[in-house]
């Protein structure tokens, strides 16, 4: 919050408090009754998250941050791709969320992530782990994902964390459903298994 006021990125601030709640609210209704969705008026407040994230990605050139790190563009990505992954419920393997896993590698290869990293951490091992969880299982961007958490939380001195810090710090960025959050842990373990990735 402090750093995307001081970049003049406040706008993104109501975003994420909605997509922070909507996604909390997909995990403590009964799954079985979907009323409830319609009663909170579910949907046009998803669509209204997406057409902001949309409408900030057209302005891009306007609206990127003065951080030096250069956040806000692959944050929009990822949210974009969250929205997807996280409140839509798109299937696993979908040809959207493939596109969208795509975009948000594009736009972190174009980011410099030692940067990236020394001011963003936990934001930054949210975005590869959100892209990393929806890439597709034996799929290059997956291994692209994996590498590049493997490095953020070897600099990080996170190699030996257990889930719940993980856990933890993915939730103070915003927070993951359930079934979402599940397929993070194996992702997340099988990122911790690439040792060979210190010798590169």
């Amino acid at each position: 919050m402090y750093n995307l006021i001081q970049t003049n990125n406040g706008t993104l601030l109501p975003i994420l408090q909605d997509a922070h709640e909507l996604a909390h609210f997909l995990d403590t209704i009964p799954p079985e009754d979907i009323s409830y969705l319609n009663e909170a008026s579910y949907p046009d407040r998803v669509y209204s998250i997406e057409h902001h994230i949309l409408q900030l990605l057209a302005q891009n050139d306007i609206i990127m941050d003065e951080s030096p790190a250069r956040i806000v563009t692959p944050l929009l990505h990822s949210l974009l791709l969250y929205t997807y992954t996280n409140l839509r419920l798109t299937p696993v393997g979908g040809q959207i969320r493939q596109r969208l896993v795509g975009r948000l590698r594009m736009s972190l290869e174009a980011t410099e992530l030692t940067i990236l990293n020394c001011s963003f951490a936990a934001e930054l091992m949210w975005m590869l782990v959100l892209g990393g969880s929806a890439a597709a299982q034996g799929g290059e961007d997956r291994k692209w994902y994996k590498e590049q958490l493997w490095w953020v939380l070897n600099q990080n001195s996170a190699l030996e964390w257990r889930w719940e810090q993980m856990t933890g710090v993915l939730k103070d960025v915003l927070w993951l459903e359930r079934g979402f959050l599940e397929g993070c842990r194996d992702f997340w373990v099988e990122a911790l298994d690439l040792e060979w990735v210190a010798d590169l």
